[in-house]
C-alpha cells in the first residue's frame, strides 16, 4: 500500500493477548472461525453476527503449556452418530501436544 493509505479493518477480533497464525473455517457452521494464539489460547468466533467493530470470542479454550501453532476443525461429528455434540476443533502447540475441544 502507498505509505498514505490507512488500512482500516471492519472487524477486529479481542480474545488473544500476543501474535497468532493458526485459523479455520468451520466447514460446518457458516461464520465460525477458529484461532490459535502465541498466548497458548484458541479462541472461537462467529463473525456472521458481528455487534459492532471489536467482537470476543464464542469462547476460549485453554490447557496448552506453549505457543499454539495450528488449528483445525473436524466433520460435524453428529453425522456419524457420535455421541458429541458439534463439531470438535483440534489444535497443536510447542508443547508438543495435539489438543481436542469440543
Amino acid at each position: 500500500l502507498p505509505p498514505h493509505t490507512a488500512c482500516s479493518p471492519d472487524l477486529t477480533l479481542t480474545g488473544h493477548t500476543q501474535q497468532g497464525f493458526g485459523l479455520d473455517w468451520c466447514p460446518d457452521k457458516e461464520g465460525y472461525v477458529a484461532t490459535a494464539g502465541f498466548d497458548r489460547k484458541v479462541c472461537v468466533w462467529d463473525v456472521s453476527r458481528p455487534s459492532g467493530a471489536r467482537m470476543a470470542p464464542l469462547v476460549t479454550f485453554t490447557g496448552h503449556r506453549g505457543p499454539v501453532e495450528d488449528v483445525s476443525w473436524s466433520p460435524e461429528a453428529s453425522r456419524s452418530g457420535s455421541i458429541l455434540r458439534g463439531p470438535l476443533v483440534a489444535s497443536v502447540s510447542d508443547d508438543h501436544m495435539v489438543r481436542l475441544f469440543e
